[in-house]
């Protein structure tokens, strides 16, 4: 009876040391080994890297040197050395930063801060705040026009979008969208702005950056959330949170080619530079899901046991990042402790452990 006692004692403390999130850390699909201890073919995890609570955006610097990681609940965006993949610089945002763009001739990168309702702008050399912009209305992304002289700032609580002055480094204007705008992409000229509307549903704005207004719209799926470029500027794609796809469109004629099934909840994508694959991050599969952008067709998809959210790619796309917003561990019910089969209770343990940032091969599919 002492010996069940104690083996019961044992396995409480298992179950509450699990609880608090400190016995063991979450499995990702694929194995970094296989059972044969011989790497799995494919992309696969490389590292998990220690940053802020609930990461979100991530912005890889043009030189290759440097990720950078907004933190929202952490209020801080990580520095993290690639040669080394260790977080070297910590910086402070209050108002839980969200996303990230790099303005690379000033040497800078602009943080939207929620919150804060501000847009930040840190000097990357000596790792300092430059200045930090109110906003009035809570940010959500932010891109940087090719002249580096216009920032444009998206925001889910008010029916426009800001054009920020970067040279004077104040407010220069804001352009009407109908509805509060999250995702936001530049055609490579600079000449347009697709704008993602959730309010609006199922548009994509198109915004002459000259005329500062939108000259168009492009039916696109329900919800769309995020919209990226491919290198050749050519396509165009949306995720689209609620009808579970991404959207092709022709750029030229900002016009839809078709609609491509991508799994549950869409928040995140990003190309390769090599222009071959699409990576998007999936929240209600927790999945990272691969699109061949020649055929647009699935051609792999990564169970992971995390909650995805930002992705970027190293230069030579051999490596993406991906924000780990939230993760969970799984605990078996029943447990072999003292040769006593005890059982523990039904149902999981869920423990939080959403500070990481994932690195992962991705020379398969780059």
């Amino acid at each position: 009876m002492r010996s069940l006692f104690s083996s019961f004692c044992a396995a409480a403390l298992i179950l509450a040391l699990l609880a608090g999130g400190c016995a063991t850390s979450s499995t990702i699909w694929p194995p970094e080994t296989q059972a044969d201890g011989s790497k799995p073919a494919g992309p696969c995890l490389l590292k998990r890297v220690r940053v802020g609570f609930n990461p979100i955006g991530v912005l890889v610097t043009p030189d290759d040197k440097f990720v950078y990681v907004a933190n929202s609940i952490g209020n801080s965006v990580s520095k993290i050395a690639t040669d080394s993949y260790s977080v070297v610089s910590t910086l402070q945002v209050n108002g839980n930063p969200a996303w990230l763009a790099m303005a690379e001739k000033r040497g800078w990168i602009c943080v939207t801060s929620r919150s804060g309702r501000s847009l930040n702008l840190f000097d990357v050399s000596g790792n300092y705040l430059v200045h930090s912009i109110d906003l009035q209305y809570t940010p959500e992304r932010v891109v940087i026009h090719p002249s580096e002289n216009v920032a444009y700032v998206s925001s889910s609580e008010t029916a426009y979008l800001t054009m920020v002055d970067l040279e004077k480094q104040k407010m220069l204007k804001h352009i009407s969208t109908g509805s509060d705008c999250s995702g936001l992409a530049l055609t490579q000229d600079g000449k347009f702005l697709y704008v993602c509307t959730e309010a609006d549903r199922n548009n994509l704005l198109v915004v002459s950056t000259e005329e500062k207004i939108v000259v168009t719209r492009i039916k696109v799926g329900s919800i769309p959330v995020a919209v990226t470029m491919h290198p050749s500027g050519q396509y165009a794609y949306v995720a689209n949170q609620a009808s579970d796809d991404i959207t092709v469109i022709h750029v030229p004629t900002h016009h839809p080619v078709l609609a491509v099934p991508i799994g549950k909840g869409p928040v995140d994508l990003a190309v390769t530079p090599s222009g071959k694959y699409l990576y998007v991050t999936c929240q209600m599969d927790n999945a990272l899901v691969i699109m061949d952008t020649n055929t647009n067709e699935v051609v792999r998809r990564l169970p992971l046991e995390i909650t995805p959210w930002g992705i970027a790619f190293s230069r030579d796309g051999k490596r993406a990042y991906v924000a780990n917003y939230k993760d969970k561990t799984t605990v078996r019910t029943r447990m072999d402790i003292a040769g006593q089969q005890i059982t523990l209770g039904t149902g999981t343990l869920h423990r939080v452990n959403n500070n990481n940032l994932l690195v992962i091969d991705t020379k398969q599919y780059h």
